[in-house]
Formats: structure tokens, C-alpha cells, sequence
């Protein structure tokens, strides 16, 4: 397991690691434990570093959550699934947009 796996892990069990645990994982992997709190770890393939580590934490787990249902999705149909995804954040933005302008009200 690496350090970008275990932040994985303990974010995704909704698990706030006390102080020596975050001491013994930093010994762990040899790094301090500011090092093993502010690392984002490595950018997947095709994304730039910068952006990477400037997305939160919760995006670069949610992030490698999709990556990893994209694996087990058939090469066929990921274009299909690449589309649904995006039609679902369009609906979301254009739900918050029309709120916002109904004071608060759904569509």
C-alpha cells in the first residue's frame, strides 16, 4: 500500500486519524507528518501534477474512485458512460443555476 492508498482508505471508511496514528504512518513511509497530511500523491496519467495537487482532498479521492469504476466499465461502452456522467453534471449545474435564481426554490 502506498501513501496515496492509505489517505484513500481512511477517507473513504470516514475515519479521522488521531495524532500517533498519523505519527506512525508518516514513520511508516518515512516522511513528517506535515509531509503525510499536505501530499496529494501522484497526478494519474494525462493529468497535469499542478493540478493535481491543487484539487482537494475529496476531489483527488473522488477522483480515483472514478478511475477505478472506469476499469472495470467494458472499453465499448465507456463512451456511452463518458456521456451519461457528463449529462449528469449539466443537470446538477442547471438545478443549482435555476435555485439560485428562484430564490431557492426547485425546478
Amino acid at each position: 500500500m502506498n501513501l496515496s492508498s492509505l489517505r484513500q482508505v481512511l477517507y473513504q471508511k470516514g475515519r479521522r486519524a488521531g495524532f500517533a496514528t498519523l505519527q506512525r504512518a508518516a514513520a511508516l513511509f518515512g516522511c513528517s507528518v506535515t509531509e503525510f497530511v499536505d501530499d496529494p500523491g501522484i497526478s494519474p496519467d494525462g493529468m497535469p501534477t499542478g493540478a493535481w495537487s491543487e484539487a482537494s482532498e475529496r476531489d483527488r479521492v473522488l477522483a480515483t474512485a472514478m478511475l477505478e469504476d472506469l476499469k472495470s466499465i467494458p472499453e465499448d461502452q465507456k463512451d456511452l458512460y463518458y456521456q451519461l456522467w457528463k449529462q449528469g453534471v449539466a443537470i446538477g449545474l442547471a438545478r443549482q443555476a435555476a435555485e439560485k435564481g428562484q430564490g431557492g426554490k426547485k425546478p
